[in-house]
């Protein structure tokens, strides 16, 4: 996974439906061949599996457990996205999203099966700000002792569909 660390402003500009270069959306020195990992990670679950696997993920939710251990944490925000090389430079790579927006179906299915909370792909807008998507969720799950969510980016392989399509999620 390759955390981001870009301004707002060009996230902005990739949420809005534009592609953007690769390389400032991560830290400095981190693109040349982590990117390469994450893309060839992608393309081989596209080509062996049939999976679509890249995703931008946005929040990262996490509650409190009984048991005093370490708090669980999950990605909240899935935003699937490609890479378009030009050449062998990874400073020209672009990044553009390829589809609907989705909440982490795991998620989902930990916070219905673990606390009754049942929160649909529908209770969010796909056109809405990430902010408004998670104030949403938060209040969603009110009834989950400690849950929050805190700022979180990350470009990473996500392999969850057989889960979703089981659970209808």
């Amino acid at each position: 996974m390759l955390p981001v660390s870009a301004p707002p402003a060009l996230l902005i500009t990739l949420l809005s439906g534009k592609s953007v270069s690769a390389s400032p959306l991560f830290p400095e020195g981190a693109v040349p061949d982590a990117l390469k990992d994450v893309r060839r990670k992608a393309r081989e679950n596209t080509e062996e599996k049939g999976l679509s696997t890249l995703y931008l993920t946005l929040g990262l939710a996490t509650w409190s457990i009984g048991d005093g251990g370490r708090a669980p944490e999950a990605p909240v925000l899935l935003y699937p996205v490609a890479f378009a090389e030009k050449g062998q430079n990874a400073s020209t790579t672009t990044l553009t999203i390829t589809g609907p927006l989705r909440i982490n179906p795991v998620l989902l299915h930990v916070l219905k099966q673990e606390f009754g909370v049942s929160i649909g792909q529908n209770d969010i807008d796909p056109e809405g700000t990430p902010e408004a998507a998670f104030t949403r969720l938060t209040n969603k799950a009110d009834a989950v002792r400690g849950f929050r969510i805190d700022p979180f980016a990350v470009i990473g392989n996500f392999s969850f569909q057989k889960m979703a399509y089981e659970h209808g999620y």
